[in-house]
């Protein structure tokens, strides 16, 4: 049995999909951006807008800006409209990604993606980037109430017929790494993308890399 929160060498690895397996940043932040301009929102009162890449759609305006339920999904609404997900650009895998995915395969490892993104842009992106082979199971918004990546986890979990001491989440925000908690699962944070490191050692991140070779070395070593 792994050691409890020891988040090397285990047989299960769990990903999230934005701003841990691909770059979509960029995208994400440009359409929420404009969504929050012609909904009235200042520059200052925008912020760091990045902070939209992570929480589940519709819900993350309301959580990080306040705003109504009916306010969010109005925002949302327009979001989803400027968002090019489609364009190629909009999810490039970080470099080296794929072949570390392959590595890991290699080694007998099960991986499987857990993402608040919904379904039918997450199996796009997957399918886009051709992962299908890669991973063992991936589960979107829709497969729980609410989109939880608690529960998205425990998905994981019961589908490949793994315990939680046996699986390892990756991902680059809290919600991963506080989602990994309540699942009882190890958790690492990545700060490849553009998430920073005190927000996920904050959080309790067992452990937290800032490239691909210490996310190897940490899953494999």
């Amino acid at each position: 049995m792994v050691q409890e929160n020891d988040p090397h060498c285990r047989p299960v690895i769990i990903f999230d999909f934005d701003g841990t397996l691909a770059d979509t940043e960029g995208y994400i932040v440009t359409a929420a951006t404009q969504a929050l301009s012609e909904a009235g929102f200042t520059p200052e009162q925008m912020g760091d807008v990045s902070r939209v890449v992570g929480p589940p759609y519709p819900g993350a305006f309301a959580a990080i800006y306040g705003v109504s339920e009916e306010e969010d999904l109005a925002i949302t609404k327009r979001y989803f409209e400027l968002y090019d997900w489609k364009n190629p650009a909009s999810h490039k895998l970080y470099p080296g990604m794929r072949t570390f995915l392959e590595d890991l395969t290699r080694h007998g490892k099960k991986l499987a993606i857990a993402s608040s993104k919904t379904r039918m842009r997450l199996s796009f992106c997957v399918e886009d980037l051709g992962l299908d082979s890669l991973f063992s199971c991936v589960f979107a918004k829709e497969d729980v109430d609410g989109g939880g990546k608690a529960e998205l986890i425990r998905m994981v979990i019961e589908k490949l017929g793994a315990s939680a001491d046996q699986c390892v989440m990756i991902g680059d925000r809290f919600y991963d790494i506080q989602g990994a908690r309540s699942a009882g699962t190890a958790s690492v944070g990545v700060t490849f993308g553009t998430h920073k490191r005190a927000e996920l050692e904050e959080a309790g991140a067992d452990a937290v890399v800032d490239s691909i070779d210490e996310l190897r070395e940490v899953l494999l070593a």
